[in-house]
Parts: C-alpha cells; structure tokens; sequence
C-alpha cells in the first residue's frame, strides 16, 4: 500500500523562471495561485543532472514544476533494494528484476497519480506530466486526464518493462513521446530491450 502522505512529502518544486529545488511543502499554500504545473517524473538514477536540466527548462517556460522523490520516499523502506537496479541484456530476463520492475511501474503510476489527484483538487491549472525513461513510463500509464503527456527517453512498445504497447491516452490529453533511436536501453536496434524482447512479464493488464 502507497503511503499517499509520505509520496506528498517526498516531493521538490521549482518555481516559475527560477533554477533552484525547493521542497513542495513549502508552497504548499500557494498551490492554487499557479496556472501552470509540470509534475516531472525521474527516471532510475533519480534527480541527476540531466533531471534537473528537464525541470529547469520547464520552468524557464513559466511553469511550476512538482516532481515526486522515489528514492527518497523509499530510504529506510524494506523495498528500498527494489528501486535501485543496473539492467543489462543478460539480467533483464530474470525472474527476480522482472518482479522488481513490476514493483517500480506500479508504484511510480500510482505515484504520480496522487500527485496529480492532489493538483486537481486544489488548482484548476493546466497540467503537463512530463517523464524520463523509467519515470516516462509512469506517464504513459496514468490514467487521469490531464492537458499533456510528455514521453522522453521511452519508446512506446514492448520492452523487458512492460510486453506491449503501454500508452493509456484519456479523452482530451494529448501526447508527445521522444526517444533516441541509439538509447542504450529503448533505441529501436542495438539496446537492452531489443535484444531482449521476449521479457516483459512485469507487464500490468490495462
């Protein structure tokens, strides 16, 4: 069970054409004064450079940006082990990283859904969800409506994540998916889901 609290608390903000993370508990108030919310969702590594960068640039364009910690959440957690994995070709198949990512794509959805069930509920902003890579496929599976789905780093078919295509498009959400076609673990040819392709067996039924 998802302690929604504990998700709320993980969470950092930044703010509109500013550069620096801040916890979201310290806005919280304000909350509805934004008419804009990137809710921004990490991949693997977590808030590495490359997140920041996402956020930054989202914020440069005058949203709020909202991005739940999952590593954060989990520090001290029995599924702590779970969230911290190296997929390669040859582990990828394994019953046990199959049931670890099972793990991670539920509980990244679910998380992102009680981020963006909360923003609705206290703003009527325009919200975008925007992912990376792992946190790209919790985007593609949330099933509230939303303004837009941004998908980067994440090539919308199968994969040792999920068996099949994962997209869940509400009526009204627009979407938006970028990947490299050279991504060591997405790309279309030479990357750890094709080469791979007969996992997905932590496939979710939609």
């Amino acid at each position: 069970m998802i302690d929604r609290s504990r998700v709320l608390e993980s969470c950092v903000a930044m703010k509109p054409f500013t550069k620096r993370l801040i916890k979201l508990k310290t806005i919280w108030s304000k909350l509805g004064e934004y008419k804009a919310v990137c809710v921004f969702m990490h991949g693997s590594s977590g808030f590495s450079d490359i997140s920041k960068g996402y956020m930054r640039l989202m914020a440069s364009l005058g949203y709020l940006v909202v991005g739940p910690d999952h590593i954060k959440y989990h520090t001290g957690l029995p599924q702590e082990r779970c969230i911290r994995y190296k997929t390669t070709v040859n582990n990828a198949c394994k019953r046990a990283n199959q049931q670890m990512y099972r793990y991670v794509t539920e509980f990244r959805t679910n998380e992102l859904t009680i981020v963006v069930n909360m923003l609705k509920c206290m703003s009527k902003c325009k919200i975008v969800a925007l992912g990376t890579s792992e946190g790209a496929i919790a985007v593609a599976r949330l099933r509230v409506p939303i303004d837009t789905k941004v998908i980067l780093s994440y090539r919308l078919k199968g994969s040792y994540f999920v068996k099949s295509r994962i997209l869940i498009k509400p009526k009204g959400t627009h979407v938006i998916n970028i990947y490299g076609s050279e991504d060591e673990f997405f790309g279309e040819k030479r990357s750890v889901a094709a080469r791979s392709r007969r996992c997905g067996s932590a496939a979710i039924p939609r």
